[in-house]
């Protein structure tokens, strides 16, 4: 799973940039494996409909907003009023959403808020995905959707529960081998300075590398580590 964070949405309430906005959290759910909306908590969709409802001239009061079976048109999909935040956060199906969105006092004597800044996930499902390379993979997808020029605006950023580890895997093969190599250096000098015997050195030397090969392999050659 992805978490989003949007540094700067911007405001919404502009149908360009709520269309821009979507056209984002689209290129996500177009990723290979994406659960798509089903599997986005992305709380603008959820609003659009509170909206739409706020606004619906039914009077029925037996209308759930929440329920989703309701196809919107183009132009009610875009309705996104700031002013309506607060009370989309405290009815009672969309509460849950205050933990996903930070506002702001949009004036001095706080009465009007805004919104400031937010965040939304998106799952993704794949065999493949237990694989860490595999993973690495796909989180430079993310990363590349959130640079996209057209969306720097936002100033998002991908944050992902095992990135510190992904971003290490591109640099393990060459820090494997320099690691290999200097300690087989140092073995080396070590036997040598104590023992003065080649023959002792080379023995030493050639049970260290075995040690190292054996962990590569375990490590990098697929379906032997975790790392295949």
């Amino acid at each position: 799973m992805a978490s989003i964070f949007i540094e700067t949405p911007g405001d919404l309430s502009h149908p360009t940039q709520l269309i821009l906005m979507n056209n984002m959290v689209d290129d996500f759910e177009k990723l290979h494996g994406s659960w798509g909306p089903v599997g986005t908590m992305y709380f603008v969709r959820d609003f659009v409909t509170f909206e739409n409802y706020l606004q619906s001239d039914s009077n029925d009061y037996d209308y759930d907003p929440a329920d989703g079976t309701t196809t919107l048109s183009a132009i009610d999909a875009l309705k996104f009023k700031n002013e309506d935040l607060p009370s989309f956060l405290v009815w009672p199906e969309y509460d849950f959403w205050s933990g996903f969105i930070r506002l702001k006092n949009a004036t001095p004597d706080g009465k009007q808020k805004t919104l400031e800044k937010f965040f939304f996930t998106t799952g993704y499902h794949d065999e493949d995905l237990k694989i860490w390379p595999v993973r690495g993979r796909l989180l430079k997808k993310w990363r590349a959707i959130v640079d996209k020029p057209s969306y720097a605006t936002f100033h998002a950023t991908v944050f992902h529960e095992d990135g510190i580890f992904l971003d290490l895997i591109d640099n393990m093969p060459t820090d494997t081998w320099q690691s290999v190599l200097g300690t087989l250096v140092c073995m080396a000098a070590v036997c040598f300075v104590f023992l003065r015997s080649l023959l002792t050195v080379a023995i030493a030397t050639t049970c260290v590398l075995s040690i190292c090969v054996g962990q590569s392999i375990t490590l990098f050659v697929p379906g032997t580590g975790s790392l295949a």
